[in-house]
């Protein structure tokens, strides 16, 4: 599948009566990539195994063909020496179940933010990202997909919000789906509790008669005591005639108060007596005793059997009757209380709630304008005008958009009429945690040559708790320097490989000691940001053609040349015997030969049941010298180690 990395290998025969070297070469399909050689020296009547290793993370889904070769001289083989390899990528499939549905709060109401977690495991045989998308119940709200990274049988969860306030009260069905599943949810919404009272009322004097024609004014305070924001319908009500006068919507927060004010204009209504009320009518009132107070009765009369209540027929000059209607207090008997902020220790990119309480000292309800002016000179401020009951307290609240701010301390200064104060506040770093969990060096079946281009990766995880950007390198701590760097981008718990191509050609010839380190801001742990070291020996061009000293000697005098050559005087028979790969998902294809390919019986030895088991233990780079000799016995199924592999086994090289 796509983002595998596939091993092929290529498997040669040596039919001849000499010991011979074989230059295995593949050519991959991108012409960004270069092709990879591998030297084979086989003795007669052996077989010789190359391993090469195809990245195939940033090739397309479908066919791709791969072809192998021999790169021989004089022409010294009866079989084929090239071959193509028909391999089919496939799209790497993502499958997953999901587990669990939670919603907080437990019992949501109408208005609450509802945090929604939904557990998926991938059950997938590769770790991927898991698209996990929540459909909400409402047509007009488009769906929204998160994607949790996890690995192959890991559970994750997936993090969603639901917004309540334009929800009814009742049963709400959510449909999840995720690769392979699909599930639906229910969550029931309940109403929300308000308790809607008329607290005080204000009318006209009854001490003073009142004449048709004149304004009377009628006031009320009304509060909301229940533990939500609630909407009220407050009526101005005459019960002897059983007719309503004014009718106003209130919306008032929980435990906020409001004033309603009615001027009744009398000159169209009736004479005689009327009885006035004020009602509260809220849905979901969860106490309504308090709903309903008496404003007072009134006797409308005719203006001519009055001696006061007008000066003349303008309405304008009319006496403004209810002279006890509430007045706002003066400044100074309200003023600024505690300053709070929601999280206590914000980090850059947190909105933050700034919550100002306002203290009323004076006898009645107040509307107390509160200015919150921000650290930013581009930011504008801001005014908020909670109403607040006489002898009680109330509150205005701000948000903080900390998303363009650097850590460190901002400060603030609130203005009002009850005076100004400021504070400041202490915004964190978002912190992060890059670990370099492993470094791929080259396969350590791959002998590198000098000048040869070859991949390294390394494997990075962000296990912080919030997204950064890291630069990773690649370091060469042989000569105790950086070689190559880029950066990677992760979200919480995301992971990725990053790769880069080492060009050896201005490398010494020798052993080199490979790290891959990650530099991010605000990391919180140093100690996992760099990858063990992984040994690589690069080896030179000469070294191809190094023998065994007393039993060939046609070999002492072969020359130590960059191409690859064989002695001249030696006879050889090759043939590519067989291609195999490791990967399930990828075609497998036999050469056809001009004589009988080599049994399953011998291809049975070809390969150790382990090859990492024969890895150097620096790293699981390239094999020390002694591990490359048990390897090479091993591939060959012959006494002799193949030296042009193994550099450093100096017993054994010219």
């Amino acid at each position: 599948m796509r983002g595998q990395w596939v091993e092929i290998y290529v498997t040669v025969l040596n039919s001849g009566s000499g010991e011979v070297r074989v230059p295995v070469q593949l050519t991959f399909p991108s012409r960004n990539k270069q092709p990879e050689t591998i030297n084979l020296r086989i003795l007669p009547n052996r077989s010789g195994t190359a391993n090469f290793t195809w990245k195939t993370r940033n090739y397309a889904v479908g066919l791709h063909t791969l072809q192998a070769g021999l790169l021989l001289e004089n022409n010294l083989t009866a079989g084929p020496t090239e071959a193509d390899i028909t391999l089919n990528l496939l799209e790497p499939t993502v499958t997953a179940s999901i587990e669990s549905f939670d919603a907080y709060p437990e019992l949501p109401v109408v208005g609450d933010a509802v945090e929604i977690s939904v557990a998926v495991t991938n059950e997938g045989i590769l770790p991927a990202n898991i698209p996990v998308t929540l459909h909400f119940p409402s047509g007009d709200k488009q769906p929204e997909t998160r994607k949790p990274y996890a690995e192959a049988g890991e559970t994750v969860s997936a993090k969603f919000t639901w917004r309540t306030s334009r929800y009814a009260p009742g049963s709400h069905e959510f449909r999840v789906s995720a690769p392979g599943a699909d599930r639906t949810f229910t969550v029931v919404l309940a109403a929300p509790s308000v308790d809607f009272g008329v607290v005080e009322t204000h009318g006209p004097n009854p001490d003073q008669p009142i004449a048709r024609g004149d304004w009377v004014a009628v006031s009320a305070v009304v509060r909301n005591g229940g533990p939500q924001e609630g909407r009220a319908t407050v009526l101005v009500r005459d019960t002897v005639r059983d007719r309503t006068m004014h009718s106003e919507t209130l919306t008032l927060g929980a435990f906020e108060s409001g004033l309603v004010e009615f001027t009744w204009k009398t000159l169209r209504y009736a004479l005689g007596p009327y009885h006035l009320q004020v009602v509260t009518d809220a849905s979901n009132d969860t106490h309504r005793a308090n709903d309903v107070a008496d404003v007072g009765f009134v006797d409308l009369l005719d203006d001519r059997d009055l001696t006061i209540g007008h000066t003349g027929d303008d309405p304008g000059s009319r006496l403004w009757l209810g002279l006890d209607k509430p007045d706002l207090p003066a400044a100074s008997k309200w003023a600024i209380g505690a300053i709070s902020w929601t999280p206590e220790d914000p980090v850059v990119g947190e909105p933050v709630d700034i919550r100002i309480e306002i203290r009323n000292y004076g006898t009645r309800s107040v509307r107390a304008p509160v200015t919150l002016r921000f650290p930013s000179e581009d930011k504008q401020p801001e005014t908020r005008s909670p109403r607040v009951d006489a002898a009680s307290g109330g509150a205005a609240t701000f948000t903080w958009r900390t998303g363009r701010y650097e850590p460190g301390r901002h400060m603030f200064r609130v203005e009002s009429a009850g005076g100004a104060e400021t504070f400041s506040i202490e915004l964190l770093p978002p912190t992060v945690d890059f670990q370099v969990a492993a470094i791929y060096p080259p396969s350590a079946w791959h002998p590198v040559v000098k000048g040869d281009w070859v991949e390294v990766a390394a494997f990075v995880r962000n296990i912080g708790k919030y997204k950064g950007t890291a630069t990773i390198s690649l370091w060469n701590l042989t000569h105790d320097h950086p070689m190559y760097e880029d950066s990677v981008s992760l979200e919480p718990g995301e992971s990725d490989v990053v790769e880069f191509t080492w060009k050896t050609l201005r490398y010494a010839v020798g052993k080199h000691l490979l790290r891959a380190k990650a530099e991010a801001e605000y990391d919180t742990d140093r100690s996992n940001d760099h990858s063990d070291s992984a040994a690589v020996n690069v080896i030179p061009s000469s070294d191809i053609l190094i023998g065994f000293p007393g039993d060939h000697p046609e070999t002492k005098n072969a020359l130590a040349a960059s191409s690859p050559r064989v002695a001249s005087n030696r006879y050889a028979l090759l043939q590519v015997a067989a291609l195999a790969t490791d990967s399930a998902s990828v075609m497998h294809q036999q050469l056809t030969a001009t004589w009988e390919p080599l049994s399953t019986r011998r291809l049975s030895g070809l390969w150790p049941a382990d090859p990492g088991d024969l890895h150097s233990p620096e790293g699981g780079g390239q094999p020390s010298p002694m591990l490359c000799a048990q390897q090479q016995r091993l591939l060959t199924i012959g006494p002799r180690p193949l030296a042009a592999q193994c550099p450093g086994v100096w017993a054994l090289v010219r």
